[in-house]
């Protein structure tokens, strides 16, 4: 038996590589959790924490190749990685956020590229601004292509998420 013949099953990649494997399709690390309408979420991720992070990406699954690099920089930095977060693509989402609010148990959320108004959330703040509501803490930024090209937003980000993660 040579190296070639090995396989790995994709549970064991998932856990060997947590923190740089990217994923492009749908597998097993999406976990779609049923509603009583009978639809379902699609995330990326194991929602360990309670982080649910909304983006806007019509053209991908979940996430474009270098949004999601930069997404998985930013969870890096916060000590976090793609097991503590629910990631859904907005553009693709079917049911209400306040179901998946309730579904998810999130506690901390994280709008990229989406007003808060958009989401019909009870509360509407700006960007950069960390806002509680209930139990649930929203912070809403600007897309990960904005992000990448001004540094000053990136900076804002940061200090947000400093305060959200106790870092």
């Amino acid at each position: 038996m040579s190296f070639d013949d090995i396989q790995f099953p994709p549970v064991f990649l998932t856990d060997l590589y947590k923190n740089s494997l990217v994923q492009l399709d749908e597998s097993p690390a999406t976990i779609p959790v049923k509603q009583e309408n009978n639809a379902t979420i699609k995330f990326l991720g194991e929602n360990k924490k309670s982080i649910l992070i909304l983006v806007q990406d019509p053209a991908s699954p979940f996430l474009n190749e270098t949004s999601f690099n930069l997404l998985l920089n930013i969870l890096t930095a916060c000590k976090l990685n793609m097991g503590d977060v629910a990631l859904i693509n907005n553009s693709k989402l079917s049911a209400e956020l306040s179901e998946v609010l309730k579904k998810l148990s999130a506690k901390t959320v994280l709008l990229f590229g989406i007003e808060a108004r958009e989401m019909n959330l009870p509360i509407d703040f700006p960007h950069y601004q960390v806002q509680k509501h209930g139990s649930i803490t929203y912070l809403s930024s600007n897309d990960f292509e904005g992000l990448e090209a001004d540094k000053q937003q990136k900076g804002k980000l940061w200090l947000c998420l400093k305060k959200i993660f106790d870092l």
